[in-house]
């Protein structure tokens, strides 16, 4: 968003020889129409950058939480790859200019998340360790779906 900048207010006209009609106003402006065309462009403080930060954080860690409740105890797979690529465009909406965070909060959300899925396997009585795991469940998935919500986040930066 840009604003408008503020230039030197002109000079006052010279005064006219006629004077005006009874009744007739003439209107002075501050600053002539064009004025509100001149815009400079608006700096992102570091308030809003952080709050976009932490808001980004906050959607990769539900995330996270929703991909280990689908791929936990609902046993999701392939649909775990759609997930993927709406976490992915969520987090790339939300921090827009910064294309590193973006895509490493959306491949970190679902390394997190496969992770919760695996501590769930393990609460149910799993004793796979996490590659062997996640190569026996999810196989080639888990390439797809990290590789899917980093190329959605980068290209929503984008």
């Amino acid at each position: 968003m840009e604003q408008p900048t503020d230039p030197q207010p002109p000079p006052t006209p010279p005064p006219t020889s006629a004077p005006p009609e009874p009744g007739e106003r003439r209107r002075v402006l501050d600053h002539p129409p064009s004025d509100r065309y001149a815009t400079a462009p608006v700096r992102a403080t570091d308030a809003t950058a952080d709050s976009g930060a932490l808001r980004a954080l906050l959607v990769a860690l539900a995330g996270a939480a929703i991909i280990t409740f689908l791929g936990g105890p609902l046993s999701v797979t392939i649909g775990l790859v759609g997930v993927a690529a709406v976490i992915g465009w969520v987090v790339g909406s939300i921090v827009r200019p910064s294309l590193v965070l973006a895509v490493g909060l959306a491949i970190g959300s679902i390394a997190l998340g496969l992770v919760g899925i695996w501590l769930f396997a393990g609460l149910e009585g799993g004793v796979l360790s996490l590659p062997d795991y996640l190569g026996q469940v999810h196989g080639p998935l888990v390439v797809i779906e990290l590789a899917v919500a980093g190329l959605v986040a980068a290209a929503t930066v984008r």
